[in-house]
């Protein structure tokens, strides 16, 4: 029988991930919701990578090492972090430039109307803000989250889902 490989399940699965990521972030712009959507993105990719573990154990004989597991999970979630990624950085430098100036003025106000920021903390915070808040860092944050939230989630569906080969 011949055995699937790790990379060929995660660039078909990271895929999937970074098309509905896409997907999800044009519909945060496009509707202007703003709001935390963090939960629906993480659920999405545990459901992804359960998907691509299944499928990697069901074509390999129901096995599955430890660490074909995490660097499966972590190729899929950098793949689908990349597409997302780029999808997020042409939308905000080309499609609709202001839509992350309007995205932090939306946070400022926030601050503004809590009570335990004084002028001088929010000053602060929009000044870091705005340092990390562009396309070209967004890109790269989430081809880092993407590797950081593959190998966190990778570890432990992989110790959860592993199978080793009898010898």
């Amino acid at each position: 029988m011949e055995k699937t490989s790790t990379r060929s399940v995660a660039i078909k699965y990271g895929i999937i991930l970074g098309v509905i990521c896409a997907i999800l972030v044009a519909v945060i712009y496009i509707g202007q919701l703003n709001q935390n959507f963090g939960y629906i993105g993480i659920a999405a990719t545990i459901a992804i990578l359960y998907l691509a573990i299944k499928e990697y154990k069901d074509e390999n004989g129901g096995y599955m090492s430890f660490g074909k597991g995490v660097g499966l999970c972590v190729l899929l979630t950098v793949i689908g972090g990349a597409i997302s990624g780029v999808f997020d950085f042409v939308y905000t430098s080309f499609v609709d430039p202001d839509i992350l100036q309007a995205i932090l003025d939306e946070q400022m106000l926030k601050m503004e109307e809590n009570p335990q920021m004084t002028d001088e903390m929010i000053e602060q915070a929009r000044g870091f803000t705005e340092n990390f808040f562009t396309p070209t860092v967004r890109l790269i944050g989430g081809l880092v989250s993407g590797l950081l939230g593959g190998a966190f989630w990778g570890l432990i569906l992989s110790a959860i889902f592993k199978k080793d080969e009898p010898e």
